[in-house]
């Protein structure tokens, strides 16, 4: 499905039952304490979560409310980037930053969470959505950060090769019943490496457990790392600079065309029509206003026209009830035009 189907009609939410799973597989890190004072105390951290497909934002929205603690001064900070405008509004309800577009457009860095639920369809050249978004989004993790993918089982082959190269402690699970029944999902959790690593048969096989079951007794939690400086995270659109509207505009074939008609002192003033107007069309431009100031030579005399449109409440037959009398109007727009006799000064309207 093209992302103007996933933005009508194919955006299919994380369920909430495995937003609940996964907080039992995630871990926010360990805290920090200063015993650089009389009275230890612990030390501030932030933690940032990225949704490039976020919906309404409800499961990052969740996720992040697991992972903050007040009392440990453990802050989170939940950015998403949503296609359709009217889930984006409700996303900015619930999560800290939030970009309106295509988020194939956008580039982001310096998180410790990726929730990647990509939208399930063919990239063209035999490429999948589903690789596409992982191969764009990965640099939006920092060394160490934690993937949350989820993908169409049958996607799992396709998106292994970058999986293993680019991630360690890749753990694909299925989706428990029943809601592994309506696409065959699985979650991928996996922590990006520091360098991508060569990968000779990247074969990547799905634990026998469902996502329910290993979460009941997980013999590994994946720890989201904090940040350690604020101003390297960032999320921006990719589209293009002022200055590269400025080289585009220099370069734009009009400013031949305006200079060529600037050189030529008998080049019409306004382009003529590709095909001879009707009465009706002359009729339809002089009250529109955009043949104003316009002199027509007639028998006589030369005519200045002016032409405008006001609306105008007209009497409508009144309708008859059982003891009473209703009085009917509408509400139409009528087309004035105004002709100046240049020689006379004649002002003549018609209607």
């Amino acid at each position: 499905m093209r992302h103007a189907g996933r933005r009508k009609a194919g955006f299919y939410p994380t369920p909430p039952r495995i937003v609940e799973l996964l907080k039992r597989v995630l871990r926010p890190p360990a805290t920090r304490w200063n015993y650089h004072h009389r009275h230890s105390y612990p030390e501030p951290q932030t933690l940032f979560f990225l949704d490039p497909t976020c919906g309404d934002g409800k499961p990052l929205q969740n996720l992040g409310e697991a992972f903050r603690d007040m009392e440990a001064y453990r802050y989170v900070r939940t950015y998403g980037v949503e296609l359709d405008r009217n889930r984006a509004a409700a996303a900015r309800r619930r999560l800290k930053n939030v970009a309106v577009g295509d988020a194939m457009n956008f580039e982001a860095e310096g998180f410790g969470l990726l929730f990647l639920n990509p939208p399930y369809d063919d990239a063209g050249g035999g490429r999948r959505l589903e690789v596409a978004f992982l191969e764009r989004f990965t640099q939006a993790l920092v060394p160490g950060g934690v993937l949350v993918y989820i993908i169409p089982e049958r996607s799992l082959p396709r998106a292994a090769p970058h999986l293993l190269s680019h991630y360690s402690e890749v753990r694909a699970l299925r989706f428990p019943h029943p809601e592994y029944e309506a696409f065959q999902q699985v979650v991928v959790l996996a922590k990006r490496r520091m360098e991508p690593v060569p990968v000779e048969r990247p074969n990547l096989e799905v634990d026998e457990r469902d996502l329910a079951q290993y979460a009941r007794s997980p013999e590994h939690v994946y720890t989201v790392p904090a940040s350690k400086d604020d101003s390297d995270v960032r999320l921006f659109d990719r589209g293009l600079e002022p200055d590269d509207y400025l080289t585009l505009a220099e370069a734009s074939p009009a400013w031949t065309t305006l200079e060529a008609n600037a050189r030529n002192a008998e080049a019409p003033v306004k382009l003529p029509p590709l095909v001879a107007l009707t009465r009706e069309h002359l009729a339809l431009l002089v009250a529109s206003g955009h043949l104003n100031e316009t002199v027509v030579p007639t028998n006589e005399g030369p005519l200045l026209l002016r032409g405008r449109v006001r609306k105008v409440e007209e009497e409508l037959p009144p309708e008859s009830d059982d003891d009473r009398t209703v009085r009917r109007t509408r509400q139409r727009y009528l087309a004035v035009i105004q002709a100046l006799n240049l020689d006379t000064m004649e002002l003549k309207e018609i209607q």
